[in-house]
């Protein structure tokens, strides 16, 4: 069982690896753009958030995990429990990753913009949102939770399109939407995430873990009996 959780991860690891490089590679390329354009133009203004494009990478990468990954691991002899903790523990350490590397660029590059002076450059964190003690733990625990969710919410998305197809991944997009859409379910997340108390909010993180969780456990129900080809090959 070890030795498969070993093997698994590794696989995963190894297969998101260079998607990895890339993302970031790109990441600090636009950066670095970016503190050009301010040396060049004084009076541009550019607003800058970080987290949140690594929360668009990770909702990718879950959504292609299931499509990439599933049938491989099951046709090396994995059952399919033994893939969805495989997968769930890659998930929590690709949502790490990318709160460690977000934590580090943002700092790194904060102190330089400060250095240079690049008052157009204005870098946004979590911080901006919510009221909270502002460590670098905070924002390490609080990036990695988030990232966690937008990891499980396309890996369940990735399952849904591997499972019904194209219909019946559209289907559940157009009910997300629609519950988003809904402000009665806005605020109860609102409500349910977000502790609000002499003006000032704070993130409550065990209903934000309790998310992360439900957004992953449907991925079982899904790939318990599932088949090894997707659903337009079936």
């Amino acid at each position: 069982m070890r030795n498969d959780m070993k093997a698994t991860l590794y696989y995963l690891m190894l297969d998101y690896r260079f998607s990895f490089i890339v993302f970031w590679s790109i990441m600090c390329a636009t950066l670095v753009g970016f503190v050009l354009i301010g040396s060049i133009i004084p009076d541009v203004t550019i607003y800058i958030w970080i987290a949140v494009i690594t929360l668009i990478f990770s909702s990718i990468s879950g959504f292609h995990m299931t499509r990439e990954t599933f049938s491989f691991c099951v046709k090396m002899g994995l059952t399919r429990n033994q893939y969805l903790l495989g997968a769930g523990l890659f998930t929590l350490v690709l949502a790490l990753a990318m709160s460690v590397m977000h934590l580090l660029i943002q700092s790194v590059y904060s102190y330089l913009v400060q250095l240079i002076g690049l008052d157009g450059l204005t870098l946004y964190s979590i911080f901006n949102i919510v009221n909270i003690s502002e460590t670098w733990y905070n924002e390490l625990a609080i990036v990695a939770l988030l990232n966690f969710i937008f990891v499980s919410v396309g890996f369940l998305f990735g399952t849904i399109f591997y499972r019904f197809g194209l219909i019946g991944g559209l289907s559940s997009v157009a009910v997300l939407l629609f519950l988003v859409m809904v402000p009665a379910f806005r605020d109860l997340m609102a409500d349910l995430l977000i502790a609000s108390e002499g003006g000032r909010s704070s993130v409550q993180l065990l209903p934000l873990t309790l998310a992360a969780l439900v957004a992953f456990l449907p991925n079982w129900a899904l790939l318990r009996r599932a088949s090894t080809f997707t659903a337009r090959t079936r």
